[in-house]
C-alpha cells in the first residue's frame, strides 16, 4: 500500500484535505470521509483515476462533509486548568487541584492530586482519573448485564477508540471507550448492554435486536443521541 501526498478537494465553498492510497488488497475503489479529512482508496486493477472517481462522487462528498461540519461545531473548547468545567456522567463538574494523594470526585468537583499534576500535568492526570472511574463504573454495568443474561465475559478493556464506543470480541472480551464516563448514565449503560448482548448473538441480526429491545428501552433514541452528540465527548483533538 502506497500513499500519495495530500491534496485538497475544492468545490462550492468546500475545501477538504484528502489522501490517495493505492492498495493491492482493495477489491474496489472507495472514498472514506471522517470528521477531519477524506481518504481515496484506489484498487490495484482500477482504471479510473482518483480525480475522476472524486468527480463521480462529488455531490455525496459535499453532503457528507457538511454533515461533519455540523458535528465539528459541537466540539467543546477544552481548558485543562483549575476552575474549568468538565462532564462526568452527564453533569458538569468543576476541576480543582489539591494537596491530596490521589484524584477523586467530590460532589460537583473533580479533585486532582496536586503531586500527580505536578509530575504529569493536568491533562494526563484528568485522563487517568476518567479511566479509573470508567473501569470501576463499566465493570459494575458489565457484571449487571451479564448476570441479567446469564452469560460470562472474559475480560474488560478500557480503550479510547476514535470511531467506536464499544465492541465484543470473539473471545468474549468487552471493549469500552473510557470517554463514555463523560455522558449520561443511560447512554453509557446502553453501550454496555449492546456489547454484552453480543455474548449471546454475535451479529446485528433481527434476533440480536429482539434480545436487546426486551431489556433496553428507547434504543433508537440512544443510538441517535450518540451519533448527534459524540463530538461533546471528545477529550482532545487526538480523539478526532
Amino acid at each position: 500500500m502506497k500513499k500519495i501526498k495530500k491534496s485538497y478537494f475544492k468545490k462550492k465553498k468546500v475545501k477538504i484535505p484528502y489522501t490517495v492510497v493505492r492498495s493491492n488488497k482493495a477489491k474496489a475503489s472507495r472514498i472514506d470521509i471522517t470528521i477531519r479529512e477524506m481518504r481515496v482508496t484506489v484498487s490495484k486493477n482500477s482504471r479510473i483515476k482518483p480525480f475522476e472517481f472524486i468527480a463521480q462522487k462529488e455531490d455525496w462528498i459535499i453532503k457528507k462533509w457538511k454533515e461533519f461540519e455540523k458535528l465539528r461545531d459541537k466540539i467543546p473548547k477544552r481548558k485543562f486548568t483549575p476552575g474549568s468545567k468538565w462532564p462526568y456522567k452527564g453533569k458538569k463538574k468543576t476541576l480543582a487541584v489539591r494537596n491530596v494523594p490521589d484524584s477523586f470526585l467530590e460532589k460537583d468537583k473533580i479533585i486532582l492530586s496536586g503531586k500527580k499534576v505536578k509530575k504529569n500535568g493536568v491533562k494526563l492526570e484528568l485522563e487517568r482519573f476518567y479511566k479509573k472511574e470508567a473501569r470501576k463504573y463499566f465493570t459494575e454495568l458489565v457484571d449487571k448485564w451479564s448476570d441479567k443474561y446469564g452469560v460470562e465475559y472474559r475480560k474488560i478493556y478500557i480503550k479510547n477508540q476514535k470511531t467506536r464506543w464499544g465492541s465484543c470480541s470473539n473471545k468474549g472480551n468487552i471493549n469500552l471507550n473510557w470517554r463514555l464516563i463523560m455522558t449520561r448514565p443511560d447512554i453509557s449503560e446502553y453501550v454496555v448492554a449492546h456489547e454484552v448482548t453480543h455474548l449471546i448473538e454475535k451479529s446485528h441480526s433481527p434476533g440480536y435486536w429482539g434480545i436487546l429491545s426486551k431489556h433496553c428501552d428507547n434504543i433508537k433514541e440512544k443510538k441517535r443521541w450518540l451519533k448527534d452528540n459524540s463530538p461533546s465527548l471528545i477529550f482532545t483533538e487526538k480523539d478526532l
